[in-house]
């Protein structure tokens, strides 16, 4: 039985704890939060042990591994103590602040034989899995270009209270929400090299971007644009939307299906010519206990089977950290537009 430990209690810790919590192979021993009144709550309903101290409680409760929940900015020097003492790691995402304390996680970890994960959770949507390996059967002919899309209703007025409003913290649209698209960029066309023409908006918050675009060149030639808004009240919830072109047809899809387009059909792959269409309930396999969606379930599994088995996890830090140096990429590139005087 796998003891493990939540630290940062809010939206993320709680989903991630109700599903660990129903998992025939783990215990959860232990949470740590700033938040009396949730902790107490948590403790006189649960009955598990509860702590303000990170240190105190990886010391005192021994986890196995622990979940990272907690702001951007933390998530460094809280790598360092759970590594420190041997404790396995599923952080959520994005992975660090900057890039140097990246660095140096995925070193530590690496040499320590830490399994760490980082919560990208699109590369366990059934939807994207399915376009994944499309891609990778040429299914649509050889890859030119793509647009990745998300918006949401994340900020819709200023505040000075949260984090997400915060740069030292790790808040802004990049960090926070758009760092979903540039993984999965990452996921489904491999690394970037190379970022351009980027743009940064403000739009309620004072300090950090609230929407911003880019487009990216990955090491196997394929271009695409990514544009992010988190500040759009006509979604209800974040909405993913990918579309990708290629020399024999084209893929459109988001989190519910995945529309494809071929100029010949394709009797092994099963798809005809013209438009042919999948649904979400067509390609889940199905989950033993469902949080927010099968692929949150799904991710926390697969990072369990991988403390039991020995497996890489399919995010590592290594992996996450590529999103992370697209970002500082995008953020120089923006700058470096700003700068630019034009005259008519």
């Amino acid at each position: 039985m796998l003891r493990g430990a939540v630290v940062g209690f809010g939206r993320m810790g709680i989903t991630h704890y109700a599903i660990l919590n129903t998992h025939p192979d783990v215990k959860m021993v232990a949470v740590c939060d700033s938040s009396d009144t949730m902790l107490k709550n948590l403790k006189r309903f649960t009955g598990v042990q509860v702590y303000t101290d990170l240190r105190e409680m990886l010391d005192t409760a021994k986890p196995d591994f622990l979940i990272v929940s907690t702001p951007t900015a933390s998530h460094a020097e809280i790598g360092v103590a759970a590594v420190e003492r041997g404790v396995h790691l599923f952080m959520e995402k994005p992975f660090s602040l900057t890039v140097e304390e990246g660095q140096r996680l995925v070193e530590q970890a690496d040499k320590r034989g830490i399994v760490n994960h980082v919560g990208y959770f699109l590369r366990f949507c059934p939807v994207f899995g399915t376009v994944r390996s499309m891609l990778g059967n040429g299914l649509i002919g050889e890859l030119k270009t793509y647009r990745n899309d998300m918006f949401g209703r994340t900020v819709l007025k200023a505040s000075k209270s949260s984090w997400r409003a915060a740069k030292k913290m790790g808040g802004g649209c990049m960090l926070d929400f758009g760092s979903h698209c540039l993984d999965l960029s990452d996921y489904l066309f491999g690394p970037v090299v190379h970022v351009s023409g980027s743009q940064l908006q403000t739009i309620y918050s004072a300090e950090v971007e609230d929407a911003f675009m880019s487009t990216l060149r990955h090491a196997g030639g394929v271009t695409g644009m990514v544009h992010i808004n988190w500040s759009d009240e006509s979604y209800r919830r974040p909405y993913n939307r990918l579309e990708v072109f290629g020399t024999q047809g084209r893929i459109v899809a988001d989190r519910q299906e995945v529309r494809v387009y071929l100029r010949e059909a394709r009797p092994e792959a099963g798809v005809g010519q013209g438009w042919s269409v999948k649904y979400l309930p067509e390609l889940e396999k199905g989950v033993r206990f469902s949080v927010r969606g099968s692929d949150y379930t799904e991710q926390i599994d697969h990072f369990i089977e991988c403390l039991k088995t020995g497996q890489k996890p399919r995010c590592t830090f290594a992996d996450a950290l590529r999103t992370d140096v697209v970002i500082e990429r995008i953020r120089k590139d923006a700058a470096a537009n700003r700068e630019l005087k034009w005259t008519a």
